[in-house]
């Protein structure tokens, strides 16, 4: 990325408009061409870094692409951190027209409405443009943003070739700061490989007065952390404020001492005066500390209740979250 700050001087007071207005168009019209002329190849910079231009003429810039950009929705940001008083502004993105690009919206974090918006389109380029209103001034802050939105197509789009230009005022003087931004298409995170799988059953006695659930797991790969939680649910009692389902047991087939379990009752009240009654029973079996379940187990938990009517099991679920000793988490879930 090459930065290019130009600083023009306070008017004359001997000077006519039209001989300053020229002056400043000129100056400007300079220095772009020297920070992107021909003469001057463009350099990407380091995919996906922000990039920040230093606090000069009292103003920080930083160019950035918002970490959920990908081939079909795409949000590159401008922050600023104003360290004197902007009496004017005009920050300006140019998004290159890849295959599938096209406008979305565009948003500001700035006060009320400062800043002005509107957007353009060539045949190779979206331009977005944020202007101060006449009038208004920016006060010393921090991460002031502004926002280019555009979607796509699927087709990934490089975005370190698109470029902003930030033309701020500050104290009689004006500066002007080119940047540009990192890749937008990111390689895509590498899948953590399955350590488990699971499933869930009842078992074929389970009935009104007995029911059991279990969650049967088959590892892949050796977990120095597994956690297994059962939620059975009650239903509403015609009855009235009676509980549907109650506690009876739980068990597990692991290895004596290396999973630890308990239960817990989650009850509500149907008003005053009336009784707590059970809304879940909620199962925990958790590997003890310091073991390790090697590739290849296959181990059983059984959750056991009563059910007071028809218990409907397809409401109660299970959890699986298990660690490898590779650090790779996987979290997997289900019904009955």
């Amino acid at each position: 990325m090459r930065t290019m700050k130009i600083r023009t001087t306070v008017k004359p007071a001997h000077l006519s408009r039209h001989r300053f207005g020229r002056r400043v168009s000129i100056v400007v019209a300079v220095g772009l061409a020297l920070g992107a002329g021909p003469g001057r190849p463009h350099q990407p910079p380091t995919s996906g870094a922000p990039l920040t231009i230093a606090a000069t003429g009292g103003l920080t810039v930083t160019g950035s692409v918002t970490p959920t950009s990908g081939p079909y929705f795409s949000e590159e940001d401008v922050t600023l951190t104003p360290t004197a008083p902007l009496t004017a502004l005009t920050i300006a993105v140019t998004v290159r027209k890849t295959p599938g690009v096209a406008y979305a919206r565009q948003y500001n974090t700035f006060w009320y409405s400062n800043l002005a918006s509107s957007h353009t389109e060539t045949a190779d380029a979206l331009v977005y443009t944020f202007t101060l209103r006449p009038g208004q001034i920016v006060p010393p802050s921090s991460g002031l943003r502004v926002a280019a939105q555009f979607s796509g197509n699927g087709t990934p789009h490089d975005s370190s070739a698109d470029t902003y230009t930030v033309v701020a005022t500050s104290g009689g003087a004006s500066s002007i700061y080119h940047g540009s931004f990192g890749s937008a298409t990111a390689p895509p995170p590498t899948p953590t490989p399955a350590l488990l799988t699971a499933s869930g059953s009842r078992t074929a006695n389970s009935g009104p007065y007995f029911s059991e659930e279990d969650v049967l797991i088959e590892t892949t790969a050796p977990l120095t952390a597994l956690s297994i939680t059962v939620t059975v649910s009650g239903q509403v009692n015609p009855r009235g404020p009676q509980n549907t389902i109650a506690y009876l047991g739980q068990y597990n087939t692991f290895p004596t001492g290396t999973l630890a379990q308990s239960y817990r009752a989650d009850t509500y009240n149907l008003g005053p005066g009336t009784p707590s009654v059970v809304r879940s029973l909620v199962y925990t079996y958790t590997l003890a500390p310091g073991h390790t379940l090697p590739a290849g187990s296959r181990l059983l938990v059984g959750a056991q209740f009563s059910a007071v009517g028809t218990h409907y099991y397809s409401s109660d679920s299970y959890t699986v979250t298990a660690t490898s000793s590779n650090g790779g988490v996987n979290t997997t879930s289900g019904a009955f």
